[in-house]
């Protein structure tokens, strides 16, 4: 415990498999299907309900164009 800065031991290694998920190729066709997922989702939404992503929320639009490119 002394070693874990406070956390547990269970903590560590909870930490440690998240991580290890991220990192891994598995984590990575995950995050790349989220993000064409969150593309359709918005593009839809502005169809449907007359709005503009981009507008509303210009910060994120460099975000959803390169969630649209995967």
């Amino acid at each position: 415990m002394v070693d874990g800065h406070g956390f547990t031991d269970i903590e560590i290694n909870k930490i440690i498999r998240i991580k290890d998920w991220f990192t891994s190729s598995e984590g990575n066709k995950m995050i790349d299907t989220n993000r064409k997922d969150f593309y359709t989702f918005i593009t839809q939404h502005d169809i449907r309900r007359n709005t503009n992503f981009c507008k509303t929320f210009p910060e994120l639009e460099e975000f959803y164009h390169k969630c649209g490119k995967i």
